[in-house]
């Protein structure tokens, strides 16, 4: 009799503890989108947002003797020929290296990855980026000297006039493009299926891009944010609707300016920002551009999926 009643205490005292480890676990407050934040829909910063919701890492194998293609999972298309890549000090790769690539085709994601389509201040209209690079046992591999792969980009119509174009990112994580060496860098199209296809000598940050029609008469645009002050960490940036060109502010500090801006096209001015406490705010608002444009916007707090969708639903 003894022994059941100690096994009896044992077993209830352990039934106690199970059903008080799981009431903690399930009361404890995540965010699926934003595993490292303080809560839901909360970021440590800006940057912190855009590298949460912007385009996310994917990975391949390619064997580097061989060569060989892959396919990203929003339809991005690349080949590499035989006897591609070079160690940094010109040494031949063999065996499998691996792959790292981000996509970027749509306006939103350029938006989410903070970036932009804009060399040395003027807008572009894109055909998609993306972002490779390869390496073998953690060390970054090199494409051998006169080696080109293609990139193929998925597009829903086709432009004329596309170049090669290629990234480089400054302190603030803003990403300018520049025009790629068009003897050894070009872009055809085809249509089965619709795409762009680069040949290009050249990784980590690639675009598909156009300059504007030279017929375009430019202006100025200043936005004053009347909240800035709330706020700690904001950017602006000109959504144009209709094309695959979206323009940020390279200005940090309120009111935001910028130039160079097409007059007569309807647009929308996007501003994202957090606070003090890792909340977010926007404010998404038409425009047609008219000469020398002052704006005043209010950025209101809002959360990650709602600013998603309402980015959906630009034209």
């Amino acid at each position: 009799m003894k022994t059941y009643n100690k096994t009896f205490v044992l077993v209830a005292i352990m039934s106690i503890l199970l059903v008080t480890c799981k009431k903690d676990k399930s009361e404890i407050a995540t965010n699926p989108a934003n595993p490292t934040g303080g809560g839901s829909n909360t970021y440590s910063s800006l940057n912190n947002f855009f590298e949460l919701n912007g385009a996310q890492s994917q990975y391949f194998t390619l064997n580097a003797s061989a060569g060989g293609t892959f396919t990203g999972a929003k339809g991005s298309k690349f080949t590499f020929q035989p006897n591609s890549f070079v160690t940094q000090s010109g040494n031949p790769v063999t065996g499998n290296v691996n792959v790292e690539l981000k996509e970027i085709l749509s306006k939103k994601d350029m938006l989410l990855s903070n970036k932009t389509t804009t060399s040395y201040g003027y807008p572009l209209i894109s055909g998609g980026e993306y972002f490779l690079k390869v390496s073998q046992t953690n060390q970054e591999v090199k494409l051998a000297s006169g080696i080109s792969y293609t990139a193929q980009l998925p597009a829903t119509n086709l432009l004329a006039g596309m170049q090669v174009f290629n990234g480089k990112i400054d302190s603030a994580n803003n990403v300018n493009w520049n025009p790629a060496d068009s003897n050894i860098n070009w872009v055809t199209t085809q249509t089965a299926p619709y795409s762009y296809v680069m040949s290009t000598d050249s990784m980590h940050w690639g675009n598909c891009d156009q300059f504007p029609s030279s017929n375009a008469t430019w202006t100025d645009i200043s936005v004053n944010i009347t909240n800035a002050s709330s706020l700690k960490d904001v950017r602006v940036y000109i959504y144009y609707d209709g094309k695959n060109s979206i323009f940020g502010f390279w200005t940090f500090a309120n009111p935001f300016t910028t130039n160079e801006c097409w007059q007569g096209q309807a647009i929308h001015i996007v501003a994202v920002g957090t606070d003090a406490n890792g909340h977010l705010f926007s404010c998404i608002n038409p425009y047609t551009v008219s000469p020398s444009m002052n704006l005043n916007i209010t950025l209101s707090q809002t959360t990650d999926a709602s600013f998603k969708s309402a980015l959906n639903a630009l034209p």
